[in-house]
């Protein structure tokens, strides 16, 4: 049997910003060429590669340093993107549906 530190996972898990001032992480679903958000912070630092992958992308809340990147990753997948889900907490529907009005 491998040793654990050499065995592959399924999830390779990292924070948005390495010396972690940012909030927020990367989970890349290998084998799935896919990737999860955990908030919406700074994600400009990913590469467009990773975004285009993004599945779904899960807000805590919707404070400027864990949201600010929705439009960032909406700009880049426009068109671009089959399919993305978004969750967050109480309210966030009306937030995002507010949001998007405010493009139009």
């Amino acid at each position: 049997m491998p040793h654990p530190a050499t065995m592959r996972t399924v999830l390779d898990v990292r924070l948005l910003e390495p010396d972690g001032h940012a909030p927020g992480l990367v989970v890349d679903v290998r084998d799935e060429a896919r990737a999860l958000l955990v908030d919406l912070g700074e994600i400009e630092r990913l590469s467009p590669r990773t975004l285009l992958r993004v599945s779904h992308a899960f807000v805590t809340h919707t404070h400027m340093d864990h949201f600010a990147g929705f439009d960032h990753l909406l700009a880049l997948g426009l068109g671009r993107m089959r399919a993305w889900t978004v969750w967050g907490g109480p309210g966030f529907v009306d937030q995002v549906e507010h949001k998007l009005r405010a493009y139009t």
